[in-house]
């Protein structure tokens, strides 16, 4: 980086061009900071930020002469500069925001709390523009002159008691429960206090008071503007996590946040995954099908205990090629217990719960300026910063357009991205892979599903010339001169070719007739179909090798019928290794 001593500091333009210089080699890589939020240069009183690894003898004689230095660690997420506290003093967004313009650098500031600072996890302060909201009208208007009237204020729980009653309490059996006992149903908004890790839940509301006068329930809350471990809301189903979500104007986490709010779930022991039991229609059983699953997993986990200790009882006596009397009648009880339970065709469904990122791309408050209640001129801004041409639907409402924090949650819910909390917590929370892969299976998508509307097509209808007119507008791409004329009368028809023109071929596949084209496409979707259709266990097993495999695999010749169905899929599969299907045959 590209200060040694306290000397490379003496003057602001000095520091200015060294600190644009290292600002901008910051990527998702964290590295260390110093911050100071006064400092005297030679030609000027100002804040200090400090990049990098900045040796201890200059850190040392900075704070001979100055103090409140903040440290920490800073990466960038999103285009944006995320710096995390983890010791020190006040570091103030304003302060930090007009350093960085300041210095020439065009990117946005975000600030956080690290859980070194005796929090259980890291924090995300409230957005600058929030702060005060509890005693004024503040950011609810453009007018200046109204903004410190008190007559629409933010309610903040500030007492043990009124946190109390916000607290989501997990169950037993994973569920989340209110403070009164009540399991969470539908939507709720939530925060995790980085303190404790304890989720709060609220419903957005406007409540009235004395005075003629409104207070209305945000984020912000129920930890009273304090930081925040995550936020957002959450989607329950008798008290069963569904879906977690981003969307917090006021506090705006990115995925790091809320990935250490999956985790922290988790802890809690919440469940995130879906067991319900369903049929193999998908559809969730009636009781009497619990209860007879409940019963003969519970027949077939005594019977395995059974096998067990008598395993343990025999010892060095156990011999899996002559197992005892106890130890064969506890496995046919399996296997009988087995083949009952595939009989009645139900199983857990094992769904996890969905995280959805709402998008984090916005407009500043001076771009809502330039384009404020015009919908083409924003879309037109945002395919500038997003790439994506009217991002927003035409049917809009106006009200969306008028107030720049509502056109930003929208914006945000257009550029939602979601994804399983399996599939979240192997990204470990970078937003900008999420975000790129995201983008990437978009295009496939939509290039797959590119075709004319029922709108569109009677517009077109039979004439080539229209509906490659359509078609470039949408691909770049038209349909050949010698297309079959009779595909143009017909909507389903012509949308399969526009599919298959737009598919990428190797070099060596045919392209056929147009005729050829539709029907091989049909027989695909037919084979999908058959595909789809679930397989049985035994012909799962076939497809895998059979017992001619699993004896290729090291397994006793002639002792395949030992292992029970389950057993010689999961083997078959590598889920177990030849140890252990032998112990479960009983050899």
């Amino acid at each position: 980086m590209s200060f040694k001593t306290i000397e490379d500091i003496e003057s602001f333009s000095k520091y200015k061009n060294g600190i644009q210089s290292d600002l901008g080699k910051i990527t998702g890589t964290p590295v260390k900071f110093h911050y100071y939020e006064k400092y005297k240069f030679h030609d000027k009183v100002g804040a200090l930020l400090l990049v990098g690894e900045i040796p201890p003898k200059m850190i040392e004689d900075i704070n001979k002469v100055t103090k409140g230095m903040v440290k920490g660690r800073c990466h960038l997420e999103s285009g944006s500069l995320q710096f995390e506290k983890t010791g020190g003093a006040e570091m103030k967004y304003v302060t930090v925001a007009a350093l960085v313009k300041t210095v020439g650098s065009d990117k946005d500031v975000r600030l956080g709390t690290g859980p070194e600072d005796g929090n259980k996890l890291a924090g995300k302060e409230l957005g600058a523009k929030f702060v005060g909201e509890d005693t004024k009208l503040g950011w609810r208007t453009d007018d200046p002159s109204k903004k410190d009237l008190d007559t629409t204020t933010t309610k903040y729980e500030r007492t043990p008691e009124e946190r109390a009653k916000s607290q989501a309490v997990p169950t037993a059996k994973g569920k989340l429960e209110d403070s009164a006992g009540n399991v969470l149903h539908g939507e709720q908004g939530f925060v995790m206090d980085p303190k404790t890790g304890q989720v709060h839940t609220f419903k957005g509301a406007v409540a009235d008071l004395p005075g003629n006068k409104k207070q209305s329930t945000h984020h912000s809350t129920p930890l009273a503007g304090a930081p925040v471990a995550g936020a957002g809301h959450l989607v329950t189903e008798a008290g069963k996590v569904k879906e977690i979500h981003d969307d917090s104007g006021h506090y705006k986490p990115s995925a790091e946040f809320t990935l250490q709010v999956v985790k922290q779930l988790e802890a809690l022991g919440v469940s995130l995954n879906d067991q319900t039991l369903l049929d193999e229609k998908g559809v969730e059983v009636v009781a009497e099908y619990k209860k007879k699953y409940a019963d003969i997993r519970q027949r077939i986990g005594a019977l395995q205990m059974d096998y067990d200790k008598e395993k343990i009882r025999l010892g060095t006596a156990f011999d899996p090629a002559n197992p005892s009397p106890a130890l064969k009648s506890a496995r046919i009880g399996i296997e009988k217990n087995l083949s009952e339970l595939r009989a009645l065709g139900v199983a857990p469904a094992n769904r996890p719960a969905t995280v959805q990122l709402q998008g984090k791309t916005g407009l500043s408050d001076q771009e809502f300026q330039g384009v404020k209640g015009d919908l083409a001129k924003i879309n037109a801004l945002l395919e500038k910063k997003t790439g994506r041409k009217n991002l927003l639907p035409a049917n809009t409402a106006p009200e969306w357009l008028t107030k720049v924090d509502a056109l930003n949650l929208k914006i945000g819910e257009a550029l939602k991205v979601r994804l399983t909390t399996q599939q979240f917590a192997q990204t470990g929370g970078n937003e900008a892979a999420i975000r790129a892969k995201a983008a990437a299976g978009a295009l496939i998508n939509d290039r797959s599903k590119v075709g004319l509307s029922a709108e569109e097509f009677q517009a077109a209808k039979g004439d080539l010339a229209k509906i490659n007119a359509i078609l470039v507008k949408k691909t770049g791409k038209k349909l050949p001169a010698d297309t079959d004329r009779k595909l143009l009368q017909d909507l389903a028809g012509l949308n399969l070719k526009i599919a298959e023109a737009l598919k990428e071929r190797p070099a060596h596949e045919p392209t056929g007739t147009a005729k050829d084209a539709i029907d091989a496409q049909r027989d695909k979707m037919k084979t999908r179909e058959q595909d789809a259709k679930p397989k049985t266990i035994a012909e799962r097993i076939i497809d895998l090798g059979g017992d001619a495999k699993i004896e290729s695999l090291g397994f006793p010749k002639g002792k395949v019928a030992y292992l029970s169905a389950d057993d010689q899929l999961s083997f078959l599969k590598g889920d177990i290794d030849l140890s252990e299907a032998k112990d479960r045959a009983g050899l």
